[in-house]
């Protein structure tokens, strides 16, 4: 086992959750688990958290592989230096601080800002499986990063990828001279999600993809994406983000919407 994923823990039960979903991706990935505490004063004892976040992952991964840390500071920060040999850092949606209705948890939220690794918020029912990886891509940096890491992430569960590329068309009178706007748009949208499939799957032979380019709202898309998916991958940035954004709209959007675990990976 050469990489660790890291698992951010806080005894509330969408980290419990996600302790357990992170188990199971370490073992199908065939790699190590640290779950991470972060402390801060007063209550909850962080020794009794890791207890329940080691019997949460214990039936999906063997003892050797699975190892704790108990960390201080403020709880994004801390988790983001805990992530810096890891491969993946995983969190859950919310966390003990979360207001109820609240939909994402400001610790998770900052994490998927300013990671080094792509990072995970497990959302939704991790437990219910629809046998398919989603991923959102335009062309950019962000969606090109995004494609490899869903074909790794579908080729370890040996599942099909569905690659989502969504469009909305100009205007009417945007191109009055261009006959068939629409046409053409969609041929060219073709092309290109073939194109990056093509290249991106190269060393995924095996894993069998399913290009669905969509007129539509993006954020809809992909939607609509994550209630068949049991991982949906978006980049952290798409084409239309402002230079030095961390965080892109869709991302950020997904973040809080997905039915599904989400990835967020950085270019």
């Amino acid at each position: 086992m050469t990489t660790t994923l890291v698992v951010g823990v806080d005894g509330s039960a969408a980290s419990l959750t996600a302790v357990e979903w992170a188990a199971a991706e370490a073992s199908r990935r065939e790699t190590s688990l640290r779950a991470v505490c972060v402390t801060t004063p007063g209550p909850p004892d962080a020794e009794t958290i890791l207890d329940q976040a080691v019997t949460r992952a214990r039936p999906h991964i063997s003892a050797p592989h699975l190892t704790t840390a108990v960390t201080t500071g403020q709880p994004a920060a801390a988790l983001i230096d805990a992530a810096s040999d890891a491969s993946i850092l995983i969190v859950g949606s919310r966390g003990r601080g979360g207001r109820t209705g609240l939909l994402l948890g400001s610790v998770a939220l900052q994490v998927t800002s300013h990671a080094p690794c792509p990072v995970i918020s497990v959302r939704g029912d991790p437990s219910s499986t629809h046998g398919e990886v989603a991923v959102g891509i335009d062309g950019s940096p962000g969606s090109q990063a995004a494609l490899a890491f869903a074909f790794n992430a579908a080729n370890v569960r040996d599942k099909p990828l569905r690659a989502v590329q969504a469009w909305t068309t100009p205007p009417p009178n945007a191109a009055p001279h261009v006959p068939d706007p629409e046409l053409i748009e969609d041929a060219e949208v073709q092309t290109t999600l073939a194109d990056a499939l093509a290249e991106a799957g190269k060393p995924y032979p095996n894993v069998r993809v399913i290009p669905d380019a969509t007129q539509t709202r993006p954020v809809r898309a992909l939607t609509n994406a994550s209630t068949q998916a049991d991982l949906l991958v978006v980049g952290s940035r798409g084409r239309g983000g402002f230079k030095g954004l961390l965080l892109g709209s869709v991302a950020n959007a997904m973040l809080h919407r997905s039915a599904c675990p989400v990835a967020v990976v950085h270019p």
